[in-house]
C-alpha cells in the first residue's frame, strides 16, 4: 500500500493549483458569486449568528461548490475537463500536462452525483453538529469542578474520536473518482491517517487564510473604508475566494493521496503532477 505523505500531496495540490489557476477560477466563478451573494444573505438576515440557520442560507452555495469540486477532483485525476451548467469547458493546450490513466469501472455521471450527493450530506452532517455544540448550556454544567482521573480519560477519547472522524469529512472524494467508499475507509483504517488528514489541512489552509486576513486589511487601509457595510461587502468578497482557493488545493491534495492509496501507486510512479 502507498503511504500518505502529508507534505507530499500538499505540495501537489498547490503546484496543480498554481499551474492551473486560470482554468481552476475561470470555473469556479459561479462558485465564488454564489458564495458572496449567499454569505451577504447570512450576514444581512442575522443567519450567521446560529450555524444551524447560516448552514441553512449557505445550502444553495454548498450545492454549486459540491459539483465545482467533484468536477474538479476528475481534472485532477483524470484529466477531463470541468462541466459548468451542464457543458464542458475546454481545458487550455499545456494546462494539464499528464499522462491519461485507466478511469474505474463506475461510470463518471454516476460517480460525480454520488461525489456531490456525499458532500452534500457531510455539509449537513456538520452544520448539524455544529449547531447542537454552539447550542446555548445551562451555567449549572459549565462548572465542571476539580480536574479528574475521569474528565481526563473522557477527553482524551473524545480527542480519538475528532481525529478519526475527520476522515470522513473526505469521503467525496473516493467517490467521485469512482472508488468504493468502503475499500477506502478500509485503506486508511489507523489513526496515523487521520493525523495525515490533519497535517493536510493546516498546510493547505493556514498559509491561505493568512494571505486573506493580510489581503481584507491592505483592502481597508488602501481604499480607506470606514463604513461598516462597505467593509463587511469587502471582507466577504476577499474571502470568498480564498475560501474556493484552499477546497481547490485541499481537495487536490487529498485527492492524491487518495488514488495513490487506491491503486498502490509508489512515489516514483506518479506522474500525475
Amino acid at each position: 500500500m502507498a503511504s500518505l505523505d502529508f507534505i507530499e500531496n500538499s505540495s501537489k495540490g498547490y503546484g496543480f493549483f498554481w499551474s492551473n489557476r486560470g482554468y481552476i477560477f475561470q470555473n469556479a466563478i459561479p462558485v465564488i458569486f454564489v458564495a458572496i451573494l449567499f454569505s451577504l444573505i447570512s450576514v444581512v438576515t442575522g443567519a450567521n449568528m446560529s450555524p444551524l440557520r447560516e448552514g441553512i442560507v449557505l445550502f444553495p452555495a454548498y450545492a454549486v461548490e459540491a459539483f465545482f469540486l467533484v468536477n474538479l477532483i476528475r481534472f485532477y485525476v483524470y484529466g477531463e475537463a470541468i462541466y459548468i451548467w451542464g457543458k464542458p469547458i475546454p481545458i487550455p493546450q499545456g494546462a494539464n500536462k499528464r499522462e491519461k490513466i485507466p478511469l474505474p469501472l463506475i461510470p463518471r455521471n454516476i460517480s460525480l452525483h454520488a461525489g456531490v450527493a456525499v458532500y452534500l450530506l457531510i455539509k449537513i452532517g456538520a452544520t448539524i453538529f455544529l449547531g447542537f455544540l454552539m447550542a446555548k448550556v445551562p451555567d449549572e454544567y459549565l462548572y465542571l469542578g476539580e480536574p479528574s482521573l475521569l474528565l481526563a480519560i473522557v477527553s482524551l477519547i473524545a480527542i480519538y474520536a475528532m481525529l478519526w472522524a475527520l476522515r470522513l469529512f473526505w469521503l467525496y472524494v473516493p467517490i467521485s473518482l469512482g472508488f468504493s467508499i468502503s475499500a477506502f475507509m478500509k485503506k486508511i483504517s489507523g489513526i496515523e491517517n487521520s493525523l495525515y488528514f490533519v497535517g493536510v489541512f493546516f498546510i493547505c489552509s493556514v498559509p491561505c487564510w493568512f494571505l486573506s486576513e493580510l489581503s481584507v486589511s491592505l483592502a481597508s487601509g488602501i481604499l480607506g473604508l470606514h463604513s461598516a457595510a462597505i467593509l463587511i461587502v469587502t471582507r466577504i468578497f476577499i474571502e470568498s475566494i480564498f475560501y474556493v482557493a484552499v477546497l481547490s488545493i485541499l481537495t487536490i491534495a487529498v485527492s492524491a493521496g487518495t488514488y495513490d492509496i487506491m491503486t498502490n501507486t509508489e512515489k516514483n510512479e506518479d506522474k500525475r503532477y
